[in-house]
């Protein structure tokens, strides 16, 4: 995910995904906040591309969007859990 300043256009955004080999995925609701996809990424290559990109100019911010999943039958050892409604 990048946030651009928002004097950053459309054009030079795309330019900056482009540059490290990715592409618009996503344009999320807050103007220039957008999800850049790098089909060929791998957990070495996402923490060059996010330093790539943070040292652009008119880069904000830049941050993984890595995917987490709870452990499938593991429980809290929280005693109040049971007691939580889903």
């Amino acid at each position: 995910m990048v946030q651009f300043e928002e004097n950053v256009d459309d054009g030079t955004i795309q330019q900056v995904a482009a540059s490290i080999g990715g592409r618009i995925r996503h344009r999320l609701l807050k103007k220039g906040l957008v999800l850049i996809e790098i089909p060929d990424a791998t957990l070495d290559s996402v923490p060059e591309a996010i330093q790539a990109l943070a040292a652009l100019p008119g880069v904000r911010a830049a941050e993984p969007d890595w995917i987490v999943e709870a452990l499938s039958g593991v429980l809290p050892n929280d005693p109040e859990f049971a007691k939580l409604d889903f």
